[in-house]
C-alpha cells in the first residue's frame, strides 16, 4: 500500500535564476510540441511511436497570469504538464522555489501515481500554454503498448515498496544527515518535515549547478536513485541509494591476452594497503581525539548520532543551505529516476523561532563568515600538485577556480571519491590519485590500516588541524579520516586536473609524461615502460593508418581529422567510454593503458552487486567507437576505464561526416568497410522480420539472399511523396525521419518497412504517400519487384499468402495515411491559432499593437470561440439525435420480429393445407411446437389458426395490424395488411384437387364436384 505523503511535485531539470527566460517565439509553438514531448525524460525509454500516441491525447490549455494550476496539499489533478511556451511559478508554503520556463514538465509522478499529493503550488506568472497530460489518459493509452505498460508498471511497483519503507520517522531522521541539523530537536524536525518538497528527477536532470547562487537553494535528501557530482565538467564521484556494492573481476580472456596480468594479481606486495579493509583498523585511539569527539558531539540540544545509525540517504546543497558557500561548487546531476526531498531555507526560518534551543545552535553554524570556513585557495595550495612538475599561472588559476567545498559532522568519515572501485585491486596505484583537500577549519584524526607500510607524511592516529592537507592517495592507500570537530574542507579534484590539462597545451606537454613516469615506476604490473611523446600530427597519423578504416586515406583527409580532433585527458579510475550510453565520437589512445569493461548486476552472497568484468586491455595507438561515431551503433556496448593516466584524441560523428562529404574517395571507401561489417547482418533481418512470416523458410531465405543493400547518410532521401518505384525498403540500422505534406509525423528505425504497395502492383500505379529522410547512417535493405516476383513463381505455393499480405498491407497504408493527414490537419489549424494569439493579445509584445488592430483580433478570438462552441453543440445535438434515432428503429425492429414469430404456425398451416390439396400421397401433417405466448387480443387468431379455418375478415385484419402499429415505424412504407382476393366467376381449381374426377365428366362440366377450397392470399 502505498505510503501518504505530504505531496510532491515533479519536473525535469530546474532553470538556474539567472538564466534568461526564453522569448516566446524561441522554438515554441505547436511547431516544436513534438520535440519538446520527445524529450520529455519519463518517456525517454518508451518507443516513438508511443510518444506520438501520446501527444495525441494532451491537452492544450491557455492560461493567463495569476491562475494557478495546482494547490499544495490537493490530491488533484493526477496529471503531468509541460510548458509549451510562457512561465510558471513553484512555491512551497509560500515561498519560491523555481520559475519553469518553455519546455520544462512537472506532475509525472501524480501522472504516475507514485505521489499522492502535491507538495508545491504552482501559478502562472506570464501569458502561457500548457499541454496536460491526465493518468486516465495514460492508461488508456498504455493498453496499445504492453512493452510500455509493464515498464511503466514496473516504476510503481518499485516506488510503492520503497513507500512503504519510508516511514514519516525516517524521513525525519534522514534529516540528521546534514551536519547543521544532526543535533537538532525531534520536535523541530517534526516541523521540517512538514515543509519538505519532494521531486522526482530523472535522468539528465540536474539538481544544482556548478556557480548557481540563486536564493531558491535548498537542502536536497536523496532517498532513492543514482547521482553523480561533476566540477568543471568531470564526473568527480557518485552516489547511490540505496548503496550498491561494487566488486572488479578479471576475466580467462584478458589473462590469456595479458599474460603478466596474473603474476601480478598474485603478487602479494603492498596489496596489504588496499585489501586490509575496516576490519584491522587500530584500536590504539588517542585520549585527546576522543574527548575531542565526545565534546563536539554534545553540544547540541540532542546528543549528534553516528552516521551508520541513520537512514541510508544522501544530503547536497548543505554548504549554501547554511550560507557559508556563497554558491554551489559542483553540479549534482541524476544518473537515474531519483527520489528527492528538498528543505528551502525559508521553510526552515519560519518555524526555527519556535525552538529557541535549536534557534541558538544553528545561529552560530549560520553565522559563519563564507572567507572565513572557506577561504579562496591559495597559490601554495594549489602548486601541492605542481611540486612534480612546473606549470604554468593559468594551470594554477583554473585549479583555484574549481573546488569543491565540503561540510562534515563529528564522527563522520572524510572521503573524497570511489572512483577506485572501477579499477581491479591489482591495477590501482594509490600515488597516482592526486586529488587534495585543505582543512580550513576543523580537526581530523587519522586511522591506518594495521600491520600496512607507513604512509609518507602521516603515522598512525595523528590530528590534523586547520591548514592541514588530506591527500587522495592516503584514501586509495586504505588510510580513513574521522572528523572530531565540524570540518570544512575544500577538495582540488583530480578530474580538474584532467580539465586543466586539457585546456592548455604548454601544461599538458610538461605534466603527462611526468605522471605517465610516476605510474610506471609505482605500479606493480610487469609491463614494459610507455614512452610518452608529444601529440604532434604525423605521429597520430600514423596510428590512424594503423587501423583498416583509415588504411588508405589521403594525407588532407587525415589532416582534417586531426584538425578537428580535441585531445582529453583521464586519470586513473575514470571512465572514457560508459557503457549503454548514447555516444557519437570515436576515441585514439596515444598515451596511456585502458582497461574494457563490461558490466552487470548479479547477486552474490544474497545482495545485488554490480560486477565489473574486465575482458580486455587496451594500450597504445588504440582505437575504439568507430562504429558508433559512424552511426552503425547508437549506444556503447562496453565501458573504457583509465587504469593509467590517458591521452586521447576524440572525433565527433558531425564532424567526420562533413570532412568524409569533402572527400568522396575517402567516403566510398568508409562505405564499402561498414558494409562489409553489417553484410551478415543483412539476410537475417528480412528471414526473422514479421512482414514475412506466413511465408515458408525457402521463400525468406530466397528473398534474403537476393535483395540489394546500401548505406545512406545523415540527409539523404529514401522516397519522395508521390514518387513511384519497383521495390520495398526496409531499415536494418539506424533512424529515419517520415514527412507527409512537408510535415514530421513519426520516426522509423530498424525493422520498419516501406512501399510494399509497389512489388505487387504494376509500374506508375501506386505512389509513395510520405517521404522518408535519414536522420543518422542508415543500412537499408532493398527488395525489387523482379526479386519478389522470382520467389513466388518459384513457390507457388506462396501466391495465398502473398494475396492475403496485399490485403493487409493495403488496408494498414490507408489507415496509416488517413491518421497522418487527420494529424497534419490538426496541427496546421493549432498551429495558425497559438501564433495569431501569440504574436496578438496573448503576446508579450501586445502592448506594441496599435488600436486599430486589437479590436480585430478580439473581434477574430472571440468569433473563433464563439463558432467552435457552436460547432460542439451542434456536434452534441446530431449525437443525440442518432442515438434517438437508433432506439427507435431498434423498439421498431424488435415489436416487428416479435409479430412475425407469432404468424410463423398461420403461415406453415396454410403451406400445408396448399400442399395436401395439390399433391397426392399421405397428409402431411403440423409439427406440434410449443407457441410462444400471445397477447390476448391475439388469442381469437390463435384459435381459429390451429383449427385450419381461415381468418375472420376485418377482425384479423386489425389484429394484425395492430401489432405492427404499437410503435411508430421509421420507415415510410406503411405496414403489412393481408386482405382475400375476389375470385372471378366460373373459375374452377378441380385441376387443383387432390379428389378424383366422376367417371363420364368432363373438365369443364358443371355438374362436376368440386371440392371447398380456400382462395390464395396476397399481400396489398
Amino acid at each position: 500500500m502505498q505510503q501518504s505523503n505530504p505531496g510532491a511535485i515533479s519536473n525535469a531539470s530546474l532553470p538556474t535564476a539567472t538564466e534568461e527566460p526564453p522569448s516566446p517565439k524561441a522554438g515554441g509553438g505547436l511547431a516544436g510540441l513534438e520535440k519538446l514531448a520527445h524529450r520529455i525524460a519519463v518517456f525517454q525509454e518508451c518507443s516513438y511511436d508511443f510518444v506520438e500516441a501520446v501527444i495525441l491525447r494532451m491537452r492544450k490549455i491557455l492560461c493567463r497570469p495569476g491562475q494557478v494550476i495546482v494547490e499544495q496539499g490537493s490530491e488533484s489533478p493526477q496529471a503531468m504538464y509541460m510548458i509549451l511556451w510562457g512561465q510558471v511559478d513553484v512555491t512551497c508554503q509560500g515561498q519560491a522555489c523555481a520559475t519553469l520556463a518553455e519546455g520544462k514538465t512537472f506532475g509525472e509522478a501524480q501522472m504516475l501515481g507514485l505521489f499522492d499529493r502535491w507538495s508545491c503550488s504552482v501559478t502562472v506568472t506570464t501569458d502561457c500554454m500548457l499541454c496536460e497530460l491526465t493518468e486516465a489518459h495514460l492508461k488508456e493509452e498504455l493498453k496499445n503498448y504492453p512493452e510500455e505498460a509493464e515498464y511503466f508498471k514496473s516504476i510503481v511497483d518499485y516506488y510503492s515498496i520503497r513507500n512503504e519503507e519510508w516511514t514519516a520517522r525516517e524521513v525525519r531522521l534522514s534529516l540528521r544527515r546534514s551536519a547543521c541539523l544532526r543535533q537538532a530537536s525531534e520536535e523541530l524536525l517534526v516541523e521540517l518535515e512538514k515543509a519538505m518538497e519532494r521531486r522526482l528527477l530523472f535522468a539528465g536532470d540536474c539538481l544544482f549547478t556548478e556557480g548557481e547562487c540563486s536564493p531558491l537553494l535548498g537542502l536536497a535528501i536523496l532517498y532513492d536513485g543514482e547521482v553523480a557530482a561533476e566540477v568543471a565538467g568531470r564526473v568527480v564521484w557518485a552516489l547511490e541509494v540505496p548503496h550498491v556494492e561494487t566488486r572488479s573481476v578479471i576475466s580467462e580472456a584478458y589473462y590469456r591476452d595479458q599474460p603478466s596480468a596474473r603474476g601480478s594479481a598474485a603478487q602479494g606486495e603492498g596489496g596489504s594497503l588496499i585489501d586490509s579493509g575496516l576490519h584491522g583498523r587500530t584500536l590504539e585511539l588517542s585520549e585527546e581525539a576522543d574527548a575531542m569527539l565526545e565534546k563536539s558531539l554534545n553540544l547540541g540540544p540532542c546528543r549528534g548520532a553516528s552516521d551508520m545509525d541513520l537512514p541510508e540517504a544522501a544530503v547536497f546543497g548543505e554548504e549554501v543551505f547554511m550560507g557559508t558557500s556563497r554558491a554551489s561548487t559542483i553540479t549534482v546531476r541524476a544518473r537515474k529516476m531519483c527520489d528527492v526531498r528538498i528543505l528551502h531555507r525559508q521553510s526552515l526560518e519560519r518555524v526555527i523561532a519556535k525552538y529557541p534551543k535549536d534557534a541558538k545552535m544553528l545561529a552560530e553554524q549560520f553565522r559563519r563568515d563564507p572567507d572565513e570556513v572557506f577561504p579562496p585557495l591559495q597559490d601554495q595550495d594549489a602548486r601541492l600538485f605542481g611540486a612534480y612538475c612546473e606549470v604554468s599561472e593559468d594551470f594554477v588559476d583554473f585549479l583555484k577556480a574549481h573546488v569543491e567545498e565540503r561540510v562534515f559532522f563529528p564522527g563522520d568519515h572524510i572521503t573524497f571519491d570511489s572512483l577506485n572501485e572501477n579499477l581491479p585491486k591489482t591495477a590501482i596505484v594509490p600515488l597516482v590519485n592526486h586529488t587534495f583537500g585543505r582543512l580550513n577549519v576543523g580537526h581530523v584524526r587519522a586511522i591506518l590500516p594495521q600491520n600496512a607500510d607507513p604512509l609518507e607524511g602521516l603515522r598512525p592516529n595523528q590530528i590534523l588541524g586547520p591548514g592541514s592537507t588530506i591527500r587522495g592517495s592516503w584514501c586509495w592507500a586504505g588510510a580513513l579520516f574521522q572528523a572530531l570537530e565540524v570540518c570544512y574542507v575544500s577538495v582540488t579534484h583530480r578530474g580538474c586536473i584532467s580539465r586543466a590539462l586539457e585546456e592548455l597545451a604548454l601544461d599538458r606537454e610538461r605534466v603527462v609524461p611526468v605522471l605517465v613516469k610516476q605510474h610506471q615506476d609505482a605500479s606493480q604490473q610487469q609491463q614494459m615502460p610507455t614512452k610518452v611523446k608529444s601529440h604532434k600530427q604525423d605521429r597520430v597519423a600514423k596510428i590512424l593508418r594503423e587501423r583498416s578504416i583509415f588504411a588508405s586515406a589521403s594525407p588532407a583527409f587525415l589532416a582534417e581529422i586531426l584538425q578537428f580532433g580535441a585531445i582529453r585527458v583521464f586519470m586513473p579510475g575514470d571512465r572514457i567510454i560508459e557503457q549503454g550510453a548514447d555516444g557519437s565520437s570515436m576515441f585514439i589512445l596515444s598515451v596511456g593503458i585502458a582497461h574494457v569493461v563490461k558490466e552487470s548486476m548479479e547477486e552474490v552472497d544474497n545482495q545485488i552487486t554490480r560486477t565489473l568484468t574486465n575482458i580486455g586491455g587496451l594500450t597504445y595507438g588504440s582505437v575504439f567507437g568507430e562504429l558508433v561515431m559512424l552511426g552503425v551503433q547508437s549506444k556503447r556496448s562496453a565501458s573504457i576505464v583509465a587504469s593509467s593516466v590517458c591521452c586521447t584524441w576524440e572525433v565527433q560523428h558531425k564532424q567526420i561526416l562533413g570532412i568524409l562529404d569533402r572527400h568522396p574517395p575517402e567516403r566510398d571507401n568508409f562505405l564499402k568497410l561498414v558494409e562489409e561489417h553489417l553484410d551478415n547482418l543483412a539476410a537475417p533481418r528480412i528471414i526473422y522480420h514479421p512482414l514475412f512470416a506466413g511465408f515458408s523458410q525457402q521463400f525468406r531465405t530466397l528473398v534474403g539472399v537476393n535483395c540489394e543493400r546500401k548505406l545512406y547518410f545523415p540527409g539523404e532521401v529514401l522516397v519522395r511523396e508521390g514518387s513511384t518505384g519497383d521495390r520495398m525498403y526496409i531499415v536494418n540500422l539506424g533512424s529515419a525521419s517520415v514527412e507527409v505534406a512537408g510535415q514530421h509525423v513519426m520516426q522509423i528505425r530498424g525493422g520498419s518497412h516501406i512501399g510494399f504497395s509497389m512489388l505487387t502492383s504494376s509500374p506508375d500505379k501506386e505512389k509513395h504517400f510520405a517521404t522518408v529522410v535519414t536522420e543518422t547512417m542508415c543500412q537499408v535493405l532493398m527488395i525489387t519487384r523482379v526479386a519478389y516476383q522470382h520467389a513466388l513463381t518459384q513457390y507457388p505455393s506462396m501466391q495465398v499468402v502473398a494475396q492475403q499480405l496485399e490485403a493487409e498491407e493495403k488496408a494498414r497504408t490507408r489507415k496509416m495515411l488517413s491518421g497522418f493527414m487527420k494529424l497534419v490537419q490538426r496541427r496546421r489549424g493549432l498551429r495558425y491559432i497559438i501564433d495569431a494569439l501569440r504574436d496578438g493579445t496573448l503576446s508579450s509584445r501586445s502592448s506594441e499593437i496599435n488600436s486599430s488592430n486589437r479590436p480585430m483580433l478580439d473581434c477574430v478570438f472571440q468569433g473563433w470561440s464563439r463558432q467552435v462552441q457552436r460547432h460542439a453543440e451542434l456536434r452534441r445535438e446530431e449525437e443525440e439525435l442518432r442515438m434517438f434515432n437508433d432506439k427507435q428503429i431498434e423498439t421498431w425492429l424488435d415489436k416487428r420480429k416479435r409479430l412475425m414469430e407469432n404468424q410463423r404456425p398461420q403461415k406453415e398451416l396454410q403451406r400445408l393445407l396448399k400442399r395436401n390439396l395439390i399433391r397426392r400421397g399421405p397428409l402431411k401433417m403440423p409439427l406440434i411446437t410449443k407457441v410462444p405466448p400471445l397477447a390476448k387480443k391475439d388469442a381469437l387468431l390463435h384459435e381459429t389458426a390451429s383449427a385450419g379455418m381461415p381468418p375472420r375478415g376485418a377482425s384479423t385484419v386489425r389484429s394484425q395490424a395492430s401489432l405492427l402499429h404499437d410503435g411508430v415505424s421509421p420507415y415510410t412504407a406503411p405496414a403489412v395488411v393481408w386482405r382475400r382476393v375476389p375470385q372471378p366467376l366460373g373459375s374452377s381449381l378441380v385441376s387443383q384437387s387432390r379428389v378424383p374426377q366422376p367417371l363420364g365428366s368432363t373438365l369443364g362440366s358443371q355438374s362436376a364436384r368440386t371440392p371447398r377450397s380456400l382462395p390464395p392470399l396476397q399481400a396489398a
